[in-house]
């Protein structure tokens, strides 16, 4: 057993005895681990408001690998997320990406480009004065996720593109889910078609101009949604087990 500190974020936590709990965290340096915080239930206790959903803590922690649930010792707040997360939008949103966190990593397996890339993602999202746009940034965020984890989305040739483009955005794309690849038919056992907006917005983020493609409001939220749904189902092509997030029920839009 050693003494260590470390970065979390917290995916999700659990009462525990009379005043503990016991939160689910994407470790830095462990990848996902519990961790048990005894007292945090109570009103002075040091640990108030650091485990909740989307918390992201400087803590410090006996850590015995062999162990299922290591001992909080120390906990402070690394990047506060207490604004974005005391809104609705905001909540739902980093609900929805602790539990799309959470399915993709395992326990006492590091990553640590998918935790710098969430906690970029989600110290981000504490930044912007406003909530407007903030879903659209989901499907950017599932897009950079896949990327990371090694079966990233990958742009048409842009003498392809432009030919696309030079038809109107009339023609039928697919996303190949097999091995992640933008066509103008259908490949592979199983594909995914694409709406024009959907296809421009997966291009150019997969060219890495995520930020332009965020910039067009003239998309409704069924649409967003729709996509984020095909997204969703790359990831889950990929990686096994993946459910349908409960968080998403939150979100809702402007009309």
């Amino acid at each position: 057993m050693s003494l260590e500190k470390d970065q979390w974020i917290v995916l999700r936590k659990v009462d525990y005895g009379e005043s503990g709990v016991i939160a689910t965290v994407f470790s830095r340096a462990h990848g996902r681990m519990a961790v048990m915080a005894n007292g945090a239930r109570k009103p002075k206790s040091p640990y108030t408001g650091l485990f909740d959903p989307g918390c992201m803590v400087e803590g410090v922690a006996y850590v015995k690998p062999s162990r299922g649930v290591q001992t909080a010792k120390e906990a402070s707040t690394w990047v506060d997320t207490y604004a974005l997360r005391s809104k609705m939008e905001g909540l739902a949103l980093v609900s929805s990406v602790m539990e799309l966190v959470g399915q993709l990593i395992h326990d006492g397996e590091q990553n640590e480009t998918l935790f710098d890339t969430t906690a970029r993602y989600v110290q981000w999202l504490t930044q912007q004065s406003s909530l407007k746009g903030l879903f659209h940034s989901f499907a950017a965020y599932q897009c950079r996720v896949a990327d990371v984890l090694g079966f990233g989305i990958q742009p048409m040739e842009p003498e392809q593109w432009q030919e696309y483009k030079d038809l109107g955005s009339t023609q039928s794309l697919y996303l190949t889910i097999e091995d992640g690849s933008l066509s103008s038919q259908a490949m592979g056992v199983s594909s995914l078609s694409l709406t024009p907006f959907e296809a421009s917005f997966i291009q150019s983020v997969a060219q890495g101009k995520g930020g332009a493609a965020l910039e067009d409001s003239s998309h409704t939220p069924s649409q967003w949604m729709q996509l984020i749904q095909h997204l969703d189902r790359y990831l889950g092509y990929h990686v096994g087990g993946l459910k349908p997030r409960k968080s998403d029920a939150l979100w809702f839009f402007e009309s």
